[in-house]
């Protein structure tokens, strides 16, 4: 694994939490589910999505999200820092429950 991540097991399935995802979120995923054999319930972090393009998102990083979220059928997706505004405006519009969260924000999962 390139990166640290936690994950919080459950009996229905698990719940990441990432840093940047630097290296992308399908990696990421597919690791989570490798090493639990559980569905994906949600993902919590940054997803890395900012960019210095004119649309303000990597749109590749993006696009390989959305591919990542639908792969494993994720339920619930909180985005922090890293993901930007725009990137948010992305995912929210492929997927009504994601959420974007700061320092200090509360959720029940």
């Amino acid at each position: 694994m390139h990166e640290s991540i936690l994950v919080l097991e459950e009996d229905a399935g698990i719940h990441v939490f990432t840093g940047c995802c630097h290296r992308g979120v399908m990696s990421t995923l597919d690791y989570a589910a490798s090493r639990f054999d559980k569905p994906i319930l949600s993902i919590v972090g940054g997803l890395h999505l900012v960019s210095r393009s004119k649309s303000g998102i990597n749109e590749k990083a993006a696009k390989s999200v959305v591919q990542a979220i639908k792969k494993h059928n994720v339920q619930n997706i909180f985005v922090g820092h890293c993901t930007k505004d725009k990137g948010y405006k992305y995912l929210k519009a492929e997927y009504k429950q994601t959420q974007q969260f700061s320092a200090g924000f509360e959720f029940n999962i």
